[in-house]
């Protein structure tokens, strides 16, 4: 079994095929890279919604055209993760026009709505769950007895999945969105959640959010990358063009 984790992807700027009509062809090196994998996941942090307004207060959006879901399927990706702190940024509309697309095109996706991917690849069992840290200045985190939003990353939700996996005889592989962004280093109370885990059970982490590659590190058997930083990302502009994140 080759599974392949990306980190962050905003199909913004020059990956964004309605600004720039050469967008996939930049990405045909990976692609062909990629096309080795069984199985393909990434952090998607740019909604997949036309919808150009929102109520969202905070200082950057992310979105992206709808027809943009042509590059996961050119990089082969399988599935991305919703459990970040962008995929609310255009409210309930941008996420659900987000699943609506993914779904129309083959892709499948998790953490958000409570939802994982039980699979089977190569005659092994996985499963593929997200989280999202309050701490990483999202919204639309799933509220106590609802199940519609952004899967939030607490002690409860992850002991609670990691059950799930161990009752459905299938590794555990969790995408969480943590840390601080632009630092070296994950943060110390999120090594100690690592290793409470991988006391717990065998998995893999895939951490988001910082947008720079962190460490990696071994414990026991299980596998924790605290920050993939990002692999699809251009400058940032802010919905009224005052401020641009490079």
């Amino acid at each position: 079994m080759k599974i392949a984790f990306l980190g962050d992807i905003a199909l913004i700027g020059k990956y964004d095929l309605t600004k720039n009509l050469r967008a996939k062809d930049r990405l045909n090196v990976m692609a062909e890279k990629l096309a080795k994998y069984d199985y393909v996941i990434a952090n998607l942090e740019s909604p997949l919604t036309n919808k150009n307004n929102t109520l969202v207060c905070k200082s950057m959006h992310l979105r992206t055209p709808n027809v943009n879901v042509e590059l996961l399927k050119h990089l082969h990706i399988n599935a991305v993760s919703l459990a970040n702190n962008h995929s609310y940024d255009f409210e309930k509309k941008g996420l659900e026009d987000t699943i609506k697309v993914l779904d129309s095109n083959g892709i499948e996706w998790f953490g958000a709505n409570s939802k994982h991917i039980l699979k089977e690849i190569n005659g092994k069992r996985v499963c593929f769950s997200g989280f999202c840290c309050y701490s990483t200045n999202g919204t639309g985190y799933i509220e106590t007895g609802k199940n519609g939003g952004i899967n939030p990353l607490t002690y409860d939700n992850i002991m609670n999945q990691l059950n799930v996996d161990k009752e459905n005889e299938a590794f555990s592989i969790m995408s969480f969105h943590w840390g601080d962004e632009h630092t070296n280093y994950p943060k110390y109370e999120h090594i100690r959640v690592a290793e409470i885990i991988a006391n717990k059970k065998d998995v893999i982490i895939c951490g988001h959010h910082p947008h720079i590659i962190q460490g990696v590190e071994k414990i026991k058997n299980s596998l924790v990358a605290y920050s993939l930083g990002n692999c699809l990302f251009d400058d940032c502009i802010s919905i009224t063009g005052s401020f641009v994140l490079k």
